[in-house]
């Protein structure tokens, strides 16, 4: 579910990503734009506070529902321990999330999307199931730069192969396991 509520967009975690961006570009909340295009449901994206173009799920975020230790409990932004790509939400089931976001032109914010999306379709291997950037970026550098430069882009164990696209991409090329995956991230 995606609704608002007064000044708030209230999500549950299992939304499809792509989902919520939408919904906020349609109703004029700017500041998720730049996430077009990121695979995964809104609740995996908080736990791993994704971000792409120097923005973070966790910007406009309020408050999360987590279940923890059994009981459903109301964490506000600051109890998170948000970071570049994590959380101390990792050991937590996330149920919903509340957003406060500034408004947008709506044109402008769909103009934007697409752009991302046009870009991101350029540099990364899209045509295949892949797992989405697989390492953090080093402070001033690039991971796909660095394993590019080890002589690894298209490297292949099993199933699963270093994209020759973008090589922070592991992708599946038809019967991948997770043992092949974690082999290559190894």
């Amino acid at each position: 579910f995606i609704k608002i509520e007064g000044e708030y967009v209230v999500a549950g975690a299992g939304v499809k990503l792509a989902k919520f961006v939408d919904f906020c570009i349609e109703n004029g909340f700017r500041g998720v734009e730049m996430m077009a295009g990121i695979p995964g449901t809104l609740g995996g994206a908080i736990v791993m506070n994704a971000g792409a173009y120097s923005a973070e799920i966790s910007d406009h975020l309020v408050d999360v529902d987590v279940i923890r230790d059994l009981n459903l409990v109301r964490l506000k932004k600051e109890e998170c321990g948000f970071g570049y790509r994590t959380s101390n939400l990792t050991k937590d089931v996330v149920v919903q999330a509340r957003f406060k976001f500034p408004p947008g032109d709506i044109e402008e914010m769909k103009r934007r999307r697409r752009e991302i999306l046009i870009k991101r379709n350029q540099v990364q291997p899209v045509n295949f199931p892949n797992v989405g950037s697989i390492f953090k970026n080093p402070p001033g550098n690039y991971a796909g730069k660095l394993i590019e430069e080890a002589g690894l882009k298209g490297i292949q164990i099993g199933g699963a192969q270093i994209s020759e696209k973008h090589a922070n991409f592991i992708i599946n090329k038809g019967n991948a396991t997770a043992s092949d995956v974690l082999e290559l991230i190894k």
